[in-house]
């Protein structure tokens, strides 16, 4: 189930109409993909595996994608962390080492990411109302507009409305 419903989109903009409806789909799609490329995250939760290397030792160790809803393995080696024993998450990307240090060397980590509360295999979350607003909001602009090019990114087809939403989570443009 899609975070973010055709449905919704059409409710939320008043449209009543429907034989254009895979081209709104196809738009929506568009600007959750662009909301997840400024976020650097999934909108929905996602498990990720993703091989961390520190070049020097390091009470912390950071991920690529945020937020982090839970850390299913962390492995340096033959070494195991446990989530809440070894480390705990702090800002929602950063593993903090309670008993010292992360070893230089490379790291195996499997973990949830997204802004859905929902765990991954069960009905979505839901994700913050300025997101989702956001990329209703982007989606229906590309749709007033009429112009099915609008889908391709660009920063100068991203209103400022939204541009504002994306500041507020990233501060990325």
């Amino acid at each position: 189930m899609a975070i973010i419903t055709l449905e919704e989109l059409k409710l939320y903009g008043d449209i009543q109409e429907s034989e254009s409806d895979s081209q709104l789909q196809l738009i929506l799609n568009q600007a959750i993909s662009i909301f997840e490329k400024y976020l650097n995250s999934p909108i929905e939760n996602t498990d990720i595996t993703e091989t961390i290397t520190i070049m020097e030792d390091s009470t912390t160790l950071m991920t690529k994608y945020r937020p982090i809803n839970s850390v299913n393995s962390l492995t340096h080696g033959a070494c195991e962390y446990t989530q809440n024993t070894d480390f705990v998450i702090i800002e929602d990307m950063v593993l903090y080492n309670l008993y010292g240090m992360f070893r230089k060397g490379v790291y195996e980590i499997v973990y949830n990411a997204g802004w859905g509360d929902a765990p991954v295999g069960e009905e979505p979350g839901t994700i913050p109302e300025g997101l989702k607003h956001g990329i209703m909001d982007l989606a229906l602009w590309w749709w007033q507009r009429g112009d099915s090019a609008a889908i391709y990114e660009t920063r100068a087809l991203i209103p400022e409305q939204v541009k504002e939403v994306i500041r507020q989570y990233v501060g990325l443009i």
